[in-house]
């Protein structure tokens, strides 16, 4: 990711936690990393433990990086869409880490060819642990910009929702894998 700059537009805990992971493995120096967040606070934290540029403009944001990370809530995805969407193009790539929200909500709201992957880390993630599942229509995107990690899985064709949800419940999901349950999940493809 030499020479790329990244946007995260929300710095919460989980944008944080990328932020921090993302510096920590130096795929790209503090000063390439630029993050909007709504709370004055967290941005000053951001400021201080990471080094990197903050704003309350998610627009800025979007508009300074080739990669995008969408770390906001679902509930504030649309209206986080709705004010980037004239600067994100074919030629930056957004990566969501929103749970809930499929490729093609992001897809409708913003321009046409926009470079789209959706993944979910788990709460793992905030410690620099834990491990991701991806989901998107251009495989090779993640992986020509640096972006596969030690513990990231990717998941072509098969729904995120169960991703999501083997995630965030990790023993669940090592009952349903021990009692074979897991080849019992619905599948679909609009992820």
């Amino acid at each position: 990711m030499k020479g790329k700059k990244i946007g995260v537009i929300g710095g919460g805990k989980m944008g944080g936690a990328l932020i921090g992971g993302i510096l920590a493995h130096h795929l790209v120096p503090a000063e390439a990393v630029i993050v909007a967040d709504v709370d004055k606070g967290q941005r000053e934290e951001l400021e201080k433990n990471h080094a990197v540029k903050t704003t309350d403009d998610n627009r800025l944001a979007a508009k300074s990086a080739q990669i995008i990370i969408l770390a906001v809530k679902p509930q504030n995805m649309a209206e986080v869409l709705a004010g980037i969407s004239g600067v994100v193009d074919k030629n930056k790539l957004v990566i969501s880490i929103a749970a809930g929200i499929p490729i093609r909500f992001i897809s409708e709201r913003l321009k046409a060819g926009a470079r789209i992957i959706r993944t979910m880390p788990n709460t793992p993630a905030l410690v620099g642990g834990g491990v991701m599942g991806t989901a998107n229509s251009v495989q090779s995107m993640a992986e020509a910009l640096g972006l596969t990690l030690p513990g990231c899985a990717s998941i072509p064709g098969v729904t995120m929702i169960g991703v999501c949800g083997c995630l965030s419940r990790g023993a669940m999901c090592a009952t349903c894998v021990l009692f074979g349950a897991i080849g019992s999940l619905q599948c679909r493809t609009d992820s």
